[in-house]
């Protein structure tokens, strides 16, 4: 997250294993989302991914994934910040 304050320090996203393992995740039914979105912070790249001491950043993902329904989420963009920073959006249609 410091990249994505202060500018880039290279040509390298640093979060991109943390994203895909996120795109991995939300992309999974109710039961085994949950039990990969408990392990967040044990993920390559999760600490790059948010400030220092700041999991409130990511929470709000987590709701939603709880709240989203049985079925799985979809990524709905995908975008590189700052030549550093890798961000994601889900949103799931529980029909």
């Amino acid at each position: 997250m410091m990249e994505f304050m202060h500018g880039p320090s290279g040509d390298n996203v640093v979060n991109v294993a943390f994203d895909e393992f996120l795109n991995v995740a939300c992309s999974l039914n109710n039961e085994k989302r949950k039990e990969n979105l408990i392990e967040w912070d044990k993920q390559p790249g999760a600490r790059d991914a948010h400030p220092p001491r700041a999991a409130e950043h990511f929470m709000p993902l987590v709701v939603i994934a709880g709240a989203g329904g049985s079925g799985p989420g979809e990524r709905i963009f995908n975008w590189d910040l700052s030549k550093a920073f890798r961000l994601s959006g889900f949103i799931w249609k529980d029909e």
